[in-house]
């Protein structure tokens, strides 16, 4: 994800929950994935 580790951290990128949300989308529209389960550590509270 976008300014996460070693990603790019692109300055116009939405850096808000619901930004991520739709980058998280259209990566996986892009990959043709239409059902995924999350598991995450940790998104800084939201």
């Amino acid at each position: 994800m976008p300014g996460f580790g070693r990603a790019d951290k692109p300055e116009d990128f939405d850096y808000t929950v619901e930004g991520y949300g739709r980058h998280l989308d259209g990566v996986m529209v892009e990959l043709g994935i239409r059902r995924a389960h999350l598991v995450v550590h940790d998104f800084g509270g939201p």
